[in-house]
């Protein structure tokens, strides 16, 4: 089943919003921000990613996704792999200089 440009928009914003919610003081959140495994935020990259790649809004291997994690690092996507393929076990994890913390 094929989705329309507007249900795959929405999907892709639901996302985000579980990923952020602004009501601070949630339980389960600190600052706003739930608190998801690395594994739950490794997913839902490539959710996005795969969402972004069915809307056309990336081509083949365009850019990289990445999410900024409380402690100053980052997950994100590998460089050279299609939005469309990308896997969990595929994300990884950074600091801010760009140096391998860790992969699944």
């Amino acid at each position: 089943m094929e989705l329309s440009y507007k249900e795959i928009r929405a999907q892709i914003c639901d996302v985000c919003h579980k990923m952020k919610d602004p009501r601070p003081g949630q339980p389960g959140k600190e600052g706003g921000i739930m608190k998801l495994s690395y594994m739950e935020l490794r997913e839902q990259i490539c959710d996005v990613c795969h969402k972004m790649w069915q809307l056309g809004w990336v081509a083949s291997n365009d850019g990289n996704v990445s999410v900024k994690l409380s402690d100053g690092t980052f997950l994100a996507t590998p460089t050279g792999v299609s939005k469309s393929m990308v896997t969990p076990e595929m994300i990884v994890h950074i600091n801010k200089a760009g140096e391998m913390i860790e992969t699944v």
